[in-house]
């Protein structure tokens, strides 16, 4: 249940600019997406940060 949750905020986003937004929050710089992928706005990377905090993402890989 909790990776579907995942799966679908980061799809939400755009997959992979959301996946590598969040690798970058974690600390782990991967670089931005490569076209035609895109990669989140500074709004969407906070509305990001919010949607994976409401669904205790950081609790589960504390």
């Amino acid at each position: 249940f909790r990776g579907t949750q995942l799966v679908q905020v980061l799809s939400g986003l755009g997959y992979m600019g959301a996946a590598k937004a969040l690798m970058e929050a974690l600390g782990v710089p991967v670089g931005p997406a490569r076209l035609p992928n895109t990669n989140p706005t500074a709004e969407q990377k906070k509305e990001l940060r919010v949607r994976l905090e409401d669904m205790g993402f950081f609790d589960w890989i504390a």
